[in-house]
C-alpha cells in the first residue's frame, strides 16, 4: 500500500460541503481553509472563529487561528484503509486527560493542543504551528535537535510513568491501536518472506508483536517527529507540541518508542545524523523511565517493532527514500527484527538503539 498525495479536501463519505458541516455544527468563522497535512484525518484552518458565550476558552486564544479536525471511516491518504470511527473521541479524551496534563507539568517545555470544542466526528483545537519537527530538521540545521530530542524523551517517559496502572486510563479501549497493529502484521508478511524468513518464524514474530513487553500505560501510538509541531520563537530551541492522538490507548509503551526511533533513524541518515536528536531522545527516556519500564524484554520488543514499522512504512514512500535507500532500509529492518527476536544484545549495542540500552 502506497499513501497517495492526491487526497480529497473533505471526507469521501460526505455528500455536502465544509460550509454545510460548519452550519450543522453551529460553527461560525470567516474562513475555512483545508490543510494538506495528515494521512488519516481531514484538517482545516479556521480563521475568525466566533467564540461561544459559554466557552471556557480565553478570548485571546479563541480569536487566533484554530484547527478543525474530522475523521472518516477510511484514511485520508488511503481510500482502501478502513479506520474505526471512534478515534476522534479517543483523541479528545487524551488531550483533556489529567495524565497528559501531568506529563506536561513535569516537562513543561512540551505541550499538547487545547480542545476548544467537540463536533460531529471531530473537534476544534488551538493553532500550534504548521511545521513538523521532521521538516524543521531538514530545512533548519541551526535548530538544537539534540535539545529537542532530550525534552521529548523526558516528556514521553513522564507520560508513561504517570499512566502506569492509572485508573483514569487503564480502561481505555485499544480498538484503533489493535486495528492498526493488525494492518501492520499483514503488511510485514510479504517483506519478511522475501528476505528468506520461514512461515513459522514469521508467526513467532507476529505473536511477539501482540504480546505486551511489560507494564501497560497510556500510549499516543502515532508519536514521531512528523507529528511533533515546532514554532520557532527566535531561539535555537523552538516551542514543541505533540499532535495526532487519535490512536491513543492504554497499552504497550514500546509502540511510542519504536515509531519515533524508526522515523528519526531514516531522518538522520538522510539529512545528517551528528546532531544527536535520536540519541538524546533515547537517553533521556531511559534515565527518566528507569527499570520499571526499560527492561531487556522492552528493548528487544522495541528492536522488533522498529524493524516491522520500517517494513510497513518504507514501501509507502512516507519518508521520500530513493529506490536504493528503500532496499537498504528493508534489509536493515529485517536485521532489527531478527536481533530483537534472538535477544542479540551485542548487535543492538551497535545499532541506533544503543542509547536506550544503558547497562543492559
Amino acid at each position: 500500500m502506497v499513501l497517495t498525495s492526491d487526497v480529497p479536501a473533505q471526507p469521501r463519505t460526505w455528500d455536502f460541503t465544509i460550509d454545510t458541516f460548519l452550519t450543522k455544527n453551529g460553527i461560525k468563522c470567516t474562513k475555512a481553509t483545508p490543510l494538506k497535512g495528515g494521512a488519516s484525518c481531514y484538517v482545516w484552518r479556521l480563521d475568525g472563529l466566533v467564540r461561544d458565550h459559554d466557552s471556557q476558552v480565553s478570548s485571546d486564544l479563541a480569536t487566533k487561528p484554530c484547527v478543525l479536525k474530522v475523521g472518516d471511516t477510511t484514511a485520508k491518504a488511503a481510500a482502501s484503509l478502513s479506520m474505526p470511527p471512534t478515534r476522534m473521541a479517543n483523541e479528545v479524551q487524551a488531550l483533556q486527560s489529567e495524565v497528559v496534563a501531568e506529563a506536561c507539568r513535569r516537562e513543561p517545555s512540551v505541550q499538547v493542543p487545547f480542545v476548544l470544542r467537540t463536533v460531529q466526528d471531530g473537534f476544534i483545537m488551538n493553532w500550534v504551528g504548521d511545521m513538523s519537527l521532521r521538516d524543521a530538521y531538514i530545512s533548519n540545521p541551526q535548530i538544537n535537535a539534540g535539545r529537542i530530542g532530550l525534552r521529548l524523551g523526558r516528556w514521553l517517559a513522564c507520560l508513561h510513568l504517570a499512566g502506569l496502572d492509572n485508573k483514569e486510563v487503564r480502561g481505555w479501549t485499544r480498538e484503533t491501536a489493535d486495528h492498526v497493529l493488525e494492518i501492520e502484521v499483514q503488511a510485514i508478511r510479504g517483506p519478511l518472506e522475501a528476505h528468506g524468513l520461514a512461515k513459522d518464524e514469521i508467526s513467532h514474530i507476529e505473536a511477539f508483536l501482540r504480546k505486551p513487553s511489560g507494564p501497560q500505560t497510556i500510549t499516543p501510538w502515532d508519536f514521531r517527529p512528523m507529528n511533533t509541531l515546532v514554532r520557532l520563537n527566535g531561539t535555537s530551541t523552538p516551542i514543541v507540541t505533540v499532535v495526532d492522538w487519535e490512536i491513543c490507548s492504554y497499552g504497550d509503551p514500546v509502540f511510542d518508542i519504536r515509531l519515533w526511533a524508526a522515523e528519526a533513524l531514516v531522518l538522520e541518515a538522510k539529512y545528517g545524523g551528528k546532531r544527536g536528536m535520536l540519541s538524546s531522545f533515547l537517553t533521556a527516556y531511559r534515565h527518566q523511565a528507569g527499570p520499571s519500564i526499560v527492561t531487556e524484554r522492552f528493548i528487544r520488543k522495541v528492536a522488533v517493532t522498529v524493524g516491522t514499522i520500517l517494513l510497513m512504512l518504507i514501501p509507502m514512500e512516507l519518508w521520500e527514500c530513493t529506490e536504493d535507500e528503500s532496499k537498504l532500509w528493508m534489509k536493515v529492518a529485517v536485521e532489527y527484527v531478527q536481533a530483537g527476536m534472538r535477544g542479540d544484545m551485542e548487535w543492538l549495542r551497535d545499532s541506533g538503539l544503543k542509547s536506550l540500552m544503558g547497562d543492559l
